[in-house]
């Protein structure tokens, strides 16, 4: 019977058989960033956290961003995903980025409120989530 299940699962034209990449919601990213990539005062490492259809990148929401809603979709074997992250001042960081299996990659794109924008190409890898997310996440 359990193989029988399984044949109907993994069938071709199935809904699981299309779906390659399992979703975001409820994980965890360690971002990493080249250290030679960002100007002094901005950080190079975070934890991405996706959860209740809401993306927040943690240092980003101690430097008082607010999270923000995420939108993936499936792109051949990816799941190609955005988000953007606004904080008080008209400052605002857009995350660009594909997942491809354990790994991710992606674009940073962080506008000052003078309307200077800094681009960063990042790469992460899955982390547990945390147990405890800030308010309103």
């Amino acid at each position: 019977m359990r193989a029988l299940w399984l044949a109907l699962l993994l069938a071709p034209g199935s809904a699981s058989a299309r779906q390659l990449e399992p979703p975001l919601e409820g994980t965890a990213w360690k971002l990493l960033v080249d250290r030679a990539a960002v100007p002094d005062g901005l950080w190079y490492s975070d934890l991405l956290v996706f959860g209740r259809e809401r993306f927040a990148a943690l240092e980003y929401l101690n430097q008082g961003f607010s999270p923000g809603a995420y939108r993936s979709e499936p792109h051949g074997s990816t799941l190609r995903w955005t988000a953007a992250l606004h904080a008080p001042g008209g400052i605002s960081v857009r995350f660009d980025g594909v997942r491809d299996g354990r790994t991710m990659s992606g674009k940073l794109q962080w506008r000052d409120s003078d309307g200077r924008v800094l681009e960063v190409p990042w790469k992460a890898v899955p982390r547990p989530r945390p147990t405890v997310l800030p308010p309103g996440f």
